[in-house]
């Protein structure tokens, strides 16, 4: 029912500049990071439209959602989602909105990190990694330490010459403050 929101991202990351040197393996963990989101954002919509649906058979569970058994939850998730498909129902206009924005903060944060990573390769390789140039992100731990500013967040990339570790906080003003406490 939501798999268009998550195309769409994947879609944008496909067709960015960085594609290809990214494996199958980091379009699947993406995939599963957007997939995660959605279930955040739409968990206790999809809950109250699942126990409307149900309401004839349960009507405790249209009451207190809390109350839908697990066959109620698969009935109901099953016609919502044939509802949904059909055009009979039509998803609340502020959760699409809220997907749409959340989903395009994952992707335009990971796409910023690639643009990062490729536009300063040289300096990471050589700082970092021994002066091995990585060719291949064989994969990606997202979501490693709570979002910030727009769905940004630490990202672990695996490449084919090592592991870094990308930390979307810019350093600048801790580098200037350590210039000035070694020079007090």
């Amino acid at each position: 029912m939501f798999r268009r929101f998550v195309e769409l991202e994947l879609v944008r990351v496909r067709g960015c500049p960085q594609a290809g040197m990214l494996a199958d393996k980091v379009y699947e963990r993406l995939e599963g990071a957007l997939r995660r989101k959605v279930a955040f954002i739409t968990d206790s919509t999809v809950t109250h439209m699942v126990a409307q649906a149900v309401a004839a058979d349960n009507p405790f569970a249209a009451a207190i959602p809390g109350l839908l058994t697990n066959q109620d939850r698969e009935r109901g998730l099953a016609s919502v989602r044939q509802q949904v498909e059909s055009g009979a129902l039509k998803l609340p206009e502020p959760l699409v909105e809220r997907l749409e924005l959340q989903l395009g903060y994952v992707t335009d944060a990971f796409l910023e990190a690639l643009a990062r990573l490729e536009e300063n390769q040289d300096a990471i390789c050589n700082a970092l990694l021994d002066g091995r140039r990585f060719q291949v992100i064989e994969d990606v731990g997202l979501s490693a330490g709570d979002t910030h500013n727009r769905g940004r967040s630490v990202t672990i990339f695996h490449t084919d010459a090592g592991t870094l570790v990308y930390k979307p906080h810019d350093l600048r003003a801790e580098g200037r403050l350590r210039e000035f406490a070694r020079a007090c």
